[in-house]
């Protein structure tokens, strides 16, 4: 195990089933996650790391059994001279089924550690102890912890003050509190290291409600520092989201990849990871693949076009939160690495981004793996109300529409439009439809076309679109609205519905 000089790069082993050389962790922050599915590796990184250096970290299994009760042949086992090997080998495999028992008996050794330290620095171990028990309970919406007069953990109920037995408290509680001690016996003991430490915590998530587990991620974050940084393997989305766009936190999609480069965790990642791993939403998205979409009217219109296709077309919908290519690229690329490490989608059930024809970026689908970036053939969304089959549907044609607008530009109305120009445009050049600037304009379209429902044109071009892929109406005629969709769109639609 190697550091640089700033202590942010550790370099570790990596085994050769795992495809061997070394994983090289990056950019630490205080706080860090370690996202990935199971077999990829999570848990076989931190215990690799433990096992590199035993004085400088502290490894948590993910299987912690037992119950918060004191141990007399475990204090005696903590006070040898071999303490240190002792309590790490209760650690070296994923279960150990008296942690809780463990960390209850350590609870007495942490008061007595605030005694000495308090004598050796001339201070009174009252407030300190009132300080660490005041930020354990931050963790426990229903419980409150207290120490008795034989130094042993107490339990209380919030609501009446009544005392509760450890072999009474729920599962979740239970798991909150021993982590929550665990980690604040390890950051007190070394809070004047000089050395980085390391806590590494293997699924702190499980068996927690998603309250329990954002309130301890927090938590985390507190007692994290320049020299106490804690590692986290989790599938948790809830954590994710409690630690959003939180300072000195860092996340990484654990994959085949050894170089392991920490981050911040972005809104975009929050919103995308929620829908798979634990989340009710995974098994949906996993048979029905999701399409991000860019902009408010592009969401309402796929939207409707979905509930008139009569559940034909089968997309779970993104919004990416308006126009900007920054922000599609940010989605499409967040959207690809967590499927990459999180699920395991056959090709034929990729996912989708949709942008209109005038954006700039190139197709460029060989950086994807999962994500499939599609474009529309027409200007923008708004120009398929010009297709053959919404014409039709107010009884007109192009040609005829295009009187209609000569009639609405010779108005008193049109003369200091601001949206005139736009009109004039459509109208000027020789079946300019397709790509003809109209987003601004669009409601004097409806207008025009729809004299007396005036009904939103999102709904119009939805409704069409879900009709065209209900009834298999695949028509590539001129001015139709699947040559305004475009092929490859309109194949890929089709595609998710077999």
């Amino acid at each position: 195990m190697s550091f640089t000089k700033s202590q942010t790069l550790i370099k570790i082993p990596r085994p050769e089933y795992l495809g061997g050389d070394n994983w090289q962790l990056e950019d630490l922050a205080y706080l860090n996650i370690i996202f990935g599915k199971n077999g990829s590796g999570k848990s076989t990184l931190l215990r690799a790391i433990a096992n590199a250096n035993h004085s400088n970290s502290l490894y948590v299994p993910p299987e912690r059994g037992g119950l918060l009760n004191f141990r007399a042949d475990f204090s005696q086992s903590l006070k040898g001279k071999n303490r240190e090997t002792w309590d790490r080998n209760q650690r070296k495999n994923n279960q150990l089924s008296t942690f809780k028992e463990l960390i209850a008996t350590k609870w007495s050794g942490f008061l007595l550690a605030v005694l000495f330290r308090a004598v050796d620095e001339n201070i009174k171990p009252g407030p300190i102890i009132k300080q660490k028990i005041e930020e354990l309970n931050k963790i426990l919406p229903e419980l409150i912890i207290t120490t008795s007069s034989e130094k042993e953990l107490e339990f209380k109920s919030k609501k009446t003050g009544k005392s509760i037995g450890a072999d009474l408290i729920s599962s979740g509680e239970s798991e909150a509190i021993a982590l929550g001690i665990e980690s604040l016996l390890y950051a007190f003991e070394n809070e004047k290291s000089e050395e980085i430490k390391y806590l590494l915590l293997d699924e702190p998530d499980l068996h927690l409600h998603p309250e329990l587990q954002a309130n301890l991620a927090n938590y985390f974050l507190r007692i994290s520092r320049a020299n106490l940084r804690i590692i986290i393997a989790t599938h948790s989305t809830a954590i994710l989201s409690a630690l959003a766009e939180k300072k000195n936190v860092g996340i990484w999609w654990l994959s085949d990849n050894p170089v392991i480069k920490f981050s911040p965790i972005s809104e975009v990642i929050v919103r995308l990871s929620a829908l798979f791993e634990g989340h009710p939403l995974a098994s949906i998205v996993k048979s029905n693949p999701l399409l991000l979409i860019e902009g408010a009217s592009d969401i309402r219109v796929w939207q409707k076009a979905k509930a008139s296709s009569e559940s034909r077309l089968r997309f779970y919908f993104c919004d990416c939160g308006g126009k900007g290519k920054g922000k599609m690229n940010e989605y499409e690329k967040s959207l690809d690495m967590i499927l990459s490490v999180l699920l395991d989608i056959p090709k034929s059930k990729m996912c989708f981004s949709l942008r209109d024809k005038d954006d700039s970026s190139e197709n460029n689908n060989q950086r994807f793996r999962y994500v499939r970036r599609l474009k529309l053939e027409c200007k923008k969304i708004e120009n398929c109300y010009l297709s053959n089959e919404v014409l039709t549907k107010f009884g007109s044609t192009w040609p005829d529409l295009k009187v209609k607008i000569r009639d609405w530009l010779k108005s008193e109305e049109s003369k200091n439009h601001k949206f005139r120009g736009q009109l004039e445009e459509l109208i000027r050049v020789k079946d300019n439809r397709k790509n003809a600037e109209i987003k601004e304009g669009i409601k004097v379209l409806v207008g025009i076309l729809d004299i007396h429902k005036k009904i939103p044109w999102e709904d119009v071009v939805g409704g069409t679109i879900g009709t065209i892929v209900k009834n298999k109406e695949i028509k590539f005629n001129k001015g139709s609205m699947c040559d305004f969709l475009g092929k490859e769109v309109v194949e890929k639609l089709l595609d998710v519905q077999n």
